[in-house]
């Protein structure tokens, strides 16, 4: 005689053995969709970039993820800072594939020639990094020279324009050290006059590469 209620607990458990196929299926519904996110932004716009990145911590409910701050609204924060000091025409900022990129001229943050940070730029790196400690991104301070090679008594403290690009990015990072900004957040690289914005083949284009660039790591 067939036991019913053994073939009824039977399929129940049959069809609890089954469950783990649902979450495998939405398992492999997610690396598709990602694999998909993957090939649509091949091309990288950094703020679309930014709001996949954002629907996909939700999707995942990653709860434990640092609160990040818009692009939008770090570039915002910056240009008050430009706008504040009147340092419209010799302080740039641009989203690059990186992050938040912000270029100051050599001239309004160091003597010619040298690596000592003028008084005058201390207001304006001082709420640069006021902006810094409320984001959670890494930061590269990035120091550039034009092509002219280093020459007379300058030559002496730094043989090339590699060492005086590095100098000067060291400076601006430790400043930001000296604001209280962790230094394991931080980077100082020279890359003397190899990424020049424009061609050096005037004076004013020249002092447009002499700059440093403070980048928010965002990517």
């Amino acid at each position: 005689m067939i036991d019913k209620e053994f073939i009824k607990r039977k399929k129940g458990d049959d069809k609890d053995e089954n469950n783990w196929l649902t979450s495998y299926g939405d398992m492999m519904t997610l690396i598709l969709g990602f694999f998909v996110i993957i090939v649509a932004v091949s091309k990288i716009d950094p703020m679309k970039f930014e709001l996949v990145a954002q629907s996909m911590n939700q999707a995942m409910d990653h709860k434990a993820a640092v609160e990040r701050v818009s692009l939008d609204k770090l570039v915002d924060q910056v240009n008050q800072v430009i706008n504040d000091e009147q340092m419209q025409d010799v302080v740039d900022v641009s989203v690059t594939p990186r992050g938040v990129e912000v270029s100051a001229r050599g001239r309004i943050l160091f003597p010619s020639g040298s690596s000592n940070l003028l008084r005058t730029a201390a207001p304006m790196l001082g709420k640069l990094a006021n902006i810094i400690k409320e984001t959670p991104y890494n930061i590269a301070v990035e120091g550039h020279t034009d092509d002219v090679p280093i020459s007379g008594e300058l030559a002496r403290y730094y043989p090339s324009n590699w060492e005086l690009s590095a100098a000067r990015a060291a400076s601006v990072l430790r400043y930001f050290i000296g604001e209280g900004i962790d230094a394991k957040r931080m980077q100082a690289v020279g890359y003397a006059d190899t990424k020049n914005i424009v061609p050096n083949d005037s004076e004013d284009n020249r002092a447009r590469n002499r700059r440093v660039s403070v980048v928010f790591l965002v990517f």
